[in-house]
């Protein structure tokens, strides 16, 4: 779908869509860079939960892979991601029907899956994958250098909640 055929944007998807690559795949989007690593490697979805926290985040592995995590960022062990994101967790697969029971259309808590930020999400990710595939395609498995390693945006500077 070409961006002339996509759908109006919503201020959300605004909002979101001005985060830059790849934080917005760490801040709103990591079900779509999620999805997109299912579509175009055949990996498996990971819920990752915090334990006790509101922190929720969708990442991959492949699918005879126990301790991997893959996100934007690149491949980690389960203990790496750990350390990363410096939060009690909880990392187990989900089915893609268990993931959108998370998504929402709407402001609000869940996982926002409007057309307007999933279409233009969707393509970043493809970008972002292709540009580092290495990472991404098991041939390079660790993570992506020279990235920061925490998230800098909070739901609260997205949504003002």
């Amino acid at each position: 779908m070409s961006p002339s055929q996509m759908e109006e944007i919503t201020p959300r998807s605004h909002r979101l869509l001005e985060i830059e690559v790849p934080t917005i795949f760490l801040s709103g989007g990591c079900h779509v860079f999620a999805n997109c690593l299912v579509k175009t490697h055949g990996y498996r979805l990971l819920s990752i939960q915090g334990d006790g926290c509101d922190f929720f985040h969708v990442a991959c592995a492949p699918k005879n892979e126990a301790d991997v995590v893959i996100d934007a960022l690149g491949w980690f062990t389960h203990l790496a991601f750990r350390r990363r994101i410096e939060k009690p967790v909880t990392i187990q697969a989900i089915t893609e029907y268990e993931l959108r029971h998370r998504f929402t259309e709407t402001d609000g808590p869940g996982l926002y899956s409007h057309s307007s930020f999933v279409e233009r999400c969707m393509l970043l990710a493809e970008n972002w994958i292709q540009e580092h595939k290495a990472y991404f395609d098991g041939s390079t498995p660790k993570p992506i250098p020279d990235i920061p390693k925490t998230w800098s945006t909070s739901p609260k500077e997205l949504f003002g909640s």
